[in-house]
């Protein structure tokens, strides 16, 4: 949130190219590690930045694509502007909606970016689904 104090006071148009930028390319960052680097953790990588004998403190949402979700949702906002016609929005957000579900499916389906761990086929189209093992 102080980030997108920040974020807000440039043109709507840089917000957008910044939040799709960092959105569509923080996967890129995956094969940069830094040992034992908190401020890294906190920035891009999932893990543990601190383990006692009783508990461990894990980061579980990096702030790089947070920070960026965030501002596309600012930059969003304009949509909802009185002077913005409803019945033109929801025909636009429902065009964006299915499409990215299907970038998704494409991008999740092929493996070639995103997530490391493979697409895995389970025994029924459900489980496929829903990684119900």
């Amino acid at each position: 949130m102080i980030l997108l104090a920040g974020l807000i006071h440039f043109p709507k148009k840089v917000i957008f190219i910044f939040s799709c930028v960092l959105i569509f390319g923080h996967n890129l960052l995956d094969n940069i590690h830094f040992d034992d680097n908190i401020l890294w953790t906190f920035l891009h990588e999932r893990g543990p930045v601190l383990t006692t004998p009783d508990h461990t403190f894990r980061v579980g949402y990096a702030i790089i694509p947070w920070i960026a979700v965030m501002s596309l949702g600012y930059w969003f906002g304009s949509f909802y502007d009185r002077t913005y016609d409803p019945v033109k929005r929801k025909k636009l957000f429902n065009i964006i909606g299915f499409t990215a579900v299907l970038f998704f499916l494409i991008l999740r389906g092929t493996n070639l970016y995103g997530n490391l761990l493979p697409w895995e086929k389970y025994n029924t189209l459900e489980q496929t689904i829903f990684f119900i093992s």
